[in-house]
């Protein structure tokens, strides 16, 4: 429905501005009006129906402790044009010990955690595969397919670079599978490295465990939710009441928003006066900054904790 259709586009943006996933869709359609819109009504359908607010609220608890503990997939430092960085270690992918969807849902949370590392100028994430150690039981083609797409359709324009580190010799009659899959715009995107030299070309060696080229001397460990997080959470569900309050918060400012950015249309399609048009234009700034704020505050009550949460 119309509603729950809103309601997802709302959610969707997070911490974004609030026309960043309009200008996503537009780029991925090359500006077509009409297309974008076909791919938005499908990027918030899919997001219904994978039901992403629900995996961003259960959080690290809902998927299996062993993919957190391995270190299959976490944000750690930025490349050097400022993209937050996902570093993927497929040795400790093994598709046998769960069901694919709970691979699809813990990838949806790494993802959508690294959108909360963009700002400003910043609009996208580098993807840094690390195959090391890789054999062919850590690979699920039906796996990649899914990957694959929800890449092209339904996470458009936020991948800036997806890296491949180390890719041995196995893995060329996999990638002979898996290249025609990919969407032109995000083939563009791989890169094959073979070298700790030209990894450090694309990120900064501090942003690099030692175990990949880098200096960053601290490996990735896991750190589970203590006692105090635990209580946290527990009072965060039991009030009620400031979750309302915050979800009215934002619920006014976008309807706040809609009204400004109408306005601000009509007096374009009216050719009002420049100071008019600028007015409106310095208003609705003030207002996606009010509503990005609400956002903010309204996530403290529906996302889950995060490691990148304890670790601040």
């Amino acid at each position: 429905s119309p509603t729950t259709m809103r309601q997802a586009y709302h959610f969707h943006n997070q911490f974004d501005h609030p026309d960043a996933v309009f200008l996503r869709v537009l780029r991925a359609r090359k500006w077509n009006v009409d297309q974008a819109y076909t791919m938005l009504l499908e990027v918030l359908g899919w997001r219904i129906s994978f039901d992403v607010a629900g995996i961003l609220t259960r959080g690290e608890p809902a998927i299996p402790r062993h993919l957190w503990d391995d270190g299959l997939g976490f944000i750690h430092g930025v490349d050097r044009s400022g993209r937050p960085i996902c570093h993927v270690r497929i040795k400790h992918c093994h598709p046998s010990k769960q069901p694919v969807l709970q691979l699809q849902q813990f990838t949806v949370l790494c993802l959508e955690n690294c959108r909360l590392f963009m700002h400003g100028s910043v609009e996208k994430y580098t993807i840094l595969l690390d195959m090391a150690g890789f054999s062919l039981s850590n690979l699920d083609l039906s796996f990649v397919q899914w990957y694959v797409k929800a890449f092209s359709m339904y996470m458009p324009e936020t991948l800036g670079l997806f890296v491949i580190y180390r890719a041995p010799w196995i893995f060329t009659p996999a990638w002979k599978i898996i290249a025609p899959w990919l969407d032109p715009v995000v083939a563009g995107k791989v890169v094959f490295v073979s070298s700790a030299e030209e990894l450090q070309k694309v990120v900064d060696p501090k942003y690099l465990p030692v175990s990949v080229g880098g200096s960053y001397a601290t490996e990735y460990s896991y750190e589970a939710p203590d006692k105090a997080e635990e209580e946290l959470i527990d009072s965060i569900k039991k009030d009620a009441d400031g979750r309302e309050k915050a979800l009215e918060k934002r619920i006014q400012a976008a309807e706040a928003l809609d009204d400004v950015t109408r306005r601000l249309h009509a007096a374009l399609d009216e050719k009002a006066s420049a100071g008019d048009v600028d007015g409106l234009a310095d208003e609705r700034s003030k207002l996606s900054a009010e509503y990005t704020q609400a956002v903010v505050d309204l996530d403290y009550f529906i996302r889950g904790r995060t490691r990148y949460h304890r670790n601040g």
